[in-house]
Parts: structure tokens; sequence; C-alpha cells
């Protein structure tokens, strides 16, 4: 379960605050993969997103429940955006993403950077 509420950003020490004031997480500076440095703006970008986290998910949850349930033939774009969906909201909630056994069950694909997708 998510901490409610607004989050809001302190740049100064890059953290994360809840409405009570309480710091909840925190951006820390490191480097890419390939060893450039993580920029002071790619910070800040980084810990926006972070804040706006509360109201993407439920945003999300909204625009996924008017969506409906995807079924064959719908296009593809649909089939893509609402895995997409699903995914983001399963891993925000921290519940499993997408087991096989449920994919089936709601005939859906499992997205590839799942673990319990097939590999080929």
């Amino acid at each position: 379960m998510i901490t409610k509420g607004e989050w809001s950003s302190d740049y100064g020490d890059y953290s994360i605050f809840c409405e009570t004031g309480a710091e909840i997480a925190r951006v820390v500076h490191g480097s890419h993969d390939d060893g450039s440095v993580i920029s002071d703006r790619e910070m800040e970008a980084n810990l926006e997103l972070l804040a706006a986290a509360p109201e993407l998910l439920e945003a999300l949850k909204i625009l996924r429940a008017q969506i409906g349930d995807y079924r064959d033939g719908q296009g593809a774009a649909k089939f893509h955006a609402c895995n997409i969906a699903d995914t983001a909201i399963s891993k925000a909630e921290g519940r499993p993403i997408h087991c096989p056994k449920c994919a089936a069950e709601r005939g859906i694909a499992i997205p590839r950077h799942c673990p319990h997708a097939a590999k080929n």
C-alpha cells in the first residue's frame, strides 16, 4: 500500500515528502550503466515523476476502468496500452505482474520484461 495523499518534492536534498511532512523517498546521485553521471536536471525530473506517482496511479486506474477488458480483435494499440497499464498498476501496488495463469484467464499477454514471460 502506498502512502496516501499528495506528495511533494524538495530539490535541496532530492527528497519526497507526504502530506504530513514525513520523508518517504529520496533520489540519490548515481551513474548510468555507461558510467555517465546522472545530471541535476535528470535528478530533478526523476524527483518530480516520483512526487506525481499517487496522482498518476489514480488517473491510470480510472482510465483503465474506462477502457475495460481487452477483447481479441480490438486492435494492437488497445492491447498494448492495456498490458502496459495493467503492468504499471500491479507494479505500483506491489502485486505480481501477470503470472501466466492470470494472463490466460484474462486473455492478456505477459509483457516481455515480466520474469514469467516465456523465453524465446
